[in-house]
């Protein structure tokens, strides 16, 4: 199935990416993957010359929804990514509200379990956003969203992984990991996958 969808996340997950697009047609937010494994991340090569709020045809194979990664869809990648326009700002997108008035539930970095949970991917609106390297050397975000503080959230947007800024207000997609990255000791960190400042 040949469709046209809008680049969201170019999230970097190890050697690959993890990339979230909206589809217009159903205005959902999917998950593009390789394969329905546990390593679906899909390698920079095939993206290469995409961007944030690209339009492309995609070649959707199946929708393979896994656990609480309902939005899960497998595509062809010898058909790739067929750049079609660009979308100029993020607002332009209809989005609809938040199943909730928290990230997953609550405003905590992380959450414990899934098991309530029929989705894993959110687009928010945040004001004082502070990226910032922890004492361990990873790239964190505290903000706020929904008059609430959210403090410690892992950043995986490439375009801000590594870098300290200030950004005043703007959207940001917010993305759960699969159940295999599960422990009980971290729980499932809440990614702060894409940030678009406005």
């Amino acid at each position: 199935m040949i469709k046209n969808v809008i680049i969201l996340t170019l999230s970097l997950k190890y050697d690959s990416l993890c990339i979230a697009a909206y589809d217009p047609s159903n205005n959902e937010i999917i998950r593009l993957v390789k394969d329905t494994s546990r390593e679906n991340g899909i390698s920079k090569t095939y993206v290469r010359n995409i961007n944030l709020l690209d339009e492309v045809s995609i070649n959707i194979l199946e929708y393979c929804p896994k656990e609480h990664q309902t939005e899960n869809v497998l595509i062809d990648l010898e058909y790739g990514f067929k750049r079609t326009g660009r979308r100029a700002d993020i607002r332009t997108i209809y989005l609809n509200s938040q199943k909730n008035t928290h990230i997953f539930g609550d405003s905590y970095y992380k959450v414990s379990s899934t098991e309530n949970l029929d989705h894993s991917l959110e687009i928010i609106k945040f004001d004082d956003m502070e990226v910032y390297q922890n004492e361990k050397n990873k790239t964190k975000a505290n903000f706020i969203c929904d008059f609430k503080k959210h403090l410690w959230y892992s950043v995986t947007d490439p375009n801000f992984y590594g870098k300290e800024t200030l950004i005043k207000s703007g959207y940001a997609v917010v993305s759960l990991p699969a159940s295999d990255a599960f422990t009980e000791q971290n729980g499932y960190f809440k990614y702060v996958s894409a940030i678009y400042p406005v």
